[in-house]
């Protein structure tokens, strides 16, 4: 198992392709690299892909502490620098998108581009939380049936959820997020859902920027889309209709020809 120690914490990652530009895959909470299989497998035709597991999930050292958005970046960063990654393309989903804003505007020299998937880039608000919280940290370690639940409506859209040849599918990734170690996921969820506000880093993002979002998505505000792009200065903005959190599981055609335009456009930027 390909595992490299980073800032105090033995990561997981996996590469793949030719030599060709770097694709660096950021999944999100509760999933792991496996989340971008499909495109890692497709891509790595033309490029080089590079997927890993954040720290304290999938298959990384889950350690005591170093889960805030800060340290994830030192992580990223001294990932990128093990691996002789000059620079690379992100590719992020939900809480990895924050990450990839910070990097970009920070390292500006090592981010080239930036895809990011059902963006959470603002602070959560209070009303969120209050929603989110109990799920994961209470009624996770009390009730898992029931959390798993209401995980899943919230991951998936209901379209997606209730078409019986995706019914196999979204109980596979369920057992996956339900075999989790309730103390381990409030360790690492708990910084990353009080985390601090990203939208001061955009002015400083000046790389190409793609933001890919479900319209179905009951995590994803609207509102907070139309902020982003009112902010950065070489944005492209795609909500894909019928689709809820995950369009790469729900819509992966459409997703992947998304992606692959993004990334033409950063080469001809």
């Amino acid at each position: 198992m390909p595992i490299i120690s980073v800032n105090g914490a033995d990561l997981y990652f996996e590469t793949s392709g030719d030599d060709g530009e770097i694709i660096l895959f950021a999944h999100h909470l509760l999933f792991d690299a496996r989340m971008f299989k499909r495109e890692v497998d497709t891509l790595s035709l033309e490029y080089h892909c590079v997927a890993f597991d954040w720290r304290g999930q999938g298959r990384s050292e889950k350690t005591l502490g170093g889960y805030d958005l800060d340290a994830l970046l030192v992580d990223v960063i001294n990932l990128m620098d093990a691996l002789e990654i000059e620079h690379a393309h992100w590719v992020g989903a939900s809480n990895s998108t924050a990450s990839g804003v910070r990097l970009a505007a920070q390292f500006p020299d090592r981010i080239q581009s930036l895809f990011l998937m059902c963006p959470s880039i603002e602070a959560a608000s209070l009303e969120s939380l209050r929603f989110i919280e109990p799920i994961v940290y209470d009624e996770f370690s009390k009730n898992k049936p029931s959390a798993l639940k209401k995980l899943e409506a919230l991951i998936f859209g209901e379209a997606f959820r209730a078409a019986p040849e995706n019914t196999k599918f979204v109980q596979e990734q369920m057992r996956r997020i339900g075999e989790l170690d309730a103390e381990q996921l409030t360790r690492t969820s708990l910084p990353i859902f009080r985390r601090s506000d990203s939208m001061h880093y955009l002015p400083n993002v000046h790389c190409p920027t793609s933001l890919v979002s479900g319209a179905l998505d009951p995590l994803v505000s609207k509102n907070e889309l139309q902020r982003v792009c009112e902010t950065l200065t070489n944005v492209e903005l795609t909500i894909m209709e019928g689709i809820g959190h995950h369009p790469n599981f729900e819509a992966p055609i459409e997703f992947e020809a998304l992606l692959r335009r993004h990334l033409n456009r950063a080469r001809h930027t």
